[in-house]
């Protein structure tokens, strides 16, 4: 698979995973203290998971994980035109 197409699918996972996890929240009547909660567990279990071998190594795998974590919301807030105060 080529690294356009692998991007592709991780993007099509992602977003397909957050729509249900707003649409969980929402529909139970929650708001966006209930999504960073429910992400906040996906985001524990994935760091347990990947450094399950050396439990040693969570501080890393969060360090590497939170890493790409704030260059991608970077890279995708760039794209987005930002509303301006009053305005939305």
């Amino acid at each position: 698979m080529s690294a356009a197409d692998l991007s592709a699918s991780h993007n099509a996972v992602a977003n397909t995973a957050l729509r249900t996890i707003i649409q969980q929240a929402q529909n139970a009547g929650g708001g966006n203290t209930d999504i960073l909660v429910v992400t906040e567990s996906i985001v524990a279990g994935v760091i347990l998971y990947v450094s399950k071998v050396d439990s040693r190594a969570h501080e890393a795998v969060s360090a590497a994980l939170f890493d790409g974590v704030r260059e991608r919301v970077a890279e995708l807030a760039a794209k987005v035109a930002p509303t301006p105060v009053g305005s939305a």
